[in-house]
């Protein structure tokens, strides 16, 4: 996502392409290290990728979600806030991956048995 000045909104996918004077887009992620460290970033991201890009119902479908295993509470919350009330999901399952130069591991999962809008274990 980007951000020209003297726009209103942000630019996210292609729009960023059409930009007249790419060298004046400050870019900003929403996701650094494997840390979610800006939802509003995300969820105008995820927006245009299922509303405008694949047209899609959230609430008819259920979300597996990656995160760093050590994840900390805070952004477990902010994921929630993003995906339960904003897009409406069926089930939110969250996997916790580790990722190193042997490739991808996955420990454990715990998002098994939860209802919609509740974390599993009930956080």
């Amino acid at each position: 996502m980007a951000k020209a000045k003297g726009e209103r909104g942000p630019l996210v996918g292609a729009a960023v392409l059409r930009a007249p004077d790419l060298s004046a887009l400050t870019v900003r992620r929403p996701i650094e290290r494997g840390y979610l460290v800006n939802a509003d970033v995300q969820r105008d991201i995820w927006s245009h990728t299922l509303g405008d890009s694949l047209r899609a119902r959230p609430g008819d479908a259920s979300l597996l979600l990656t995160e760093p295993v050590l994840n900390l509470a805070s952004i477990q919350e902010a994921t929630d806030q993003v995906w339960l009330p904003l897009f409406r999901v069926w089930s939110l399952e969250m996997l916790s991956v580790r990722t190193g130069s042997g490739g991808l591991r996955i420990p454990a999962a715990h998002g098994a048995g939860a209802q919609p809008g509740q974390r599993p274990g009930g956080h």
